[in-house]
């Protein structure tokens, strides 16, 4: 069972950090889930920033762009997706079982 929880993500946790560390600027349009990855994508004045950003948060592993950011037709702004891998000591629902409602 712990394998099973291991592999599941506490979305409020993850939901509840993103909302900390996204800027001000930064509106996102999608978010998918697979397993211990996350790919979000959205509008943000700087990609390259942002990806920095989320980099530097605790138990984000390998942040990266599969596809290069574009100029969005909003004044300065940014069309970008990106993909996270989570690390499960951070955000698996196995370490804080009370998510599992």
């Amino acid at each position: 069972m712990r394998g099973v929880l291991t592999e599941r993500i506490d979305l409020l946790q993850l939901m509840t950090v993103l909302t900390k560390v996204l800027p001000d600027d930064t509106y996102l349009q999608n978010m998918q889930t697979q397993g211990l990855k996350v790919s979000i994508q959205g509008l943000t004045g700087n990609a390259a920033t942002l990806m920095q950003t989320l980099g530097s948060v605790p138990g984000f592993r390998e942040v990266r762009a599969p596809t290069a950011a574009t100029r969005a037709l909003a004044p300065n702004a940014e069309n970008f997706r990106i993909e996270i891998q989570l690390d499960p000591a951070v955000f698996s629902v196995a370490v804080n079982p009370a998510s599992v409602a």
